[in-house]
């Protein structure tokens, strides 16, 4: 099994990180809806915490950056982050777009991976063709196909760096870029009085006496 693992062989296997000296292997999911969802989200963190990738011994939890989107409000998140073994410290601190402030959605790598994938199928669906194999991919391509296209975008640590310094998280420090960004601008009350309309707005219309908050 070995022998045959890895690039270009028969078990290639997806992409392998490196964070801190220690190797950490893809992690495989999907949704029947093909977006992220809590279940999803959940089992992401159980791996990284599974493979002890952050050191715990210090005292400190692992820190996580999220936005507004319902998978990040859901019971099964919520309860795996906040047990005392696998407790993550989570802000829900960003403008709800990923588009915006994901490193991986940034123009250059996404747009970079997508060309890439497009030659990598092509010349899949060619070999087979020429091999008198159906002309179609199946889904025990999809990983090798992934890997890939990979390596050539998001795997190049300059664009990774140029990625992350348009999307305000560095080199050196937060610097908020997507703040300032002009469509997200364009949601900021211009006043006092905007801000107080919104907040009529989103007035709940259940009563305080209705609500659960001295237990579960």
């Amino acid at each position: 099994m070995e022998a045959n693992s890895g690039d270009e062989k028969t078990y290639p296997y997806g992409p392998v990180c490196t964070f801190r000296g220690k190797k950490v292997p893809c992690f495989c999911c999907n949704s029947e809806s093909g977006s992220i969802n809590s279940a999803l989200l959940t089992a992401m963190l159980k791996y990284i915490d599974d493979k002890q990738v952050f050191d715990c011994s210090t005292g400190l939890n692992p820190f996580l950056l999220l936005d507004g989107h319902g998978s990040h409000f859901e019971l099964e998140f919520l309860e795996y982050i906040n047990f005392k073994e696998s407790k993550w410290e989570v802000n829900i601190g960003l403008p709800y777009g990923t588009s915006y402030w994901q490193v991986g959605d940034s123009t250059e790598q996404n747009g970079c991976f997508k060309m890439v994938l497009a030659r990598e199928k092509q010349a899949l669906v060619t070999k087979k063709n020429e091999s008198g194999l159906p002309f179609e991919i199946n889904k025990t391509d999809v990983v090798k196909l992934v890997k890939n296209a990979w390596k050539v975008s998001f795997a190049r640590v300059e664009t990774d760096w140029k990625a992350v310094l348009h999307r305000g998280w560095g080199p050196k420090a937060l610097n908020m870029n997507v703040l300032r960004n002009p469509e997200i601008l364009g949601t900021k009350p211009n006043s006092t009085k905007d801000l107080i309309g919104m907040s009529q707005g989103l007035t709940s219309k259940i009563t305080p006496t209705d609500l659960n908050i001295n237990e579960g």
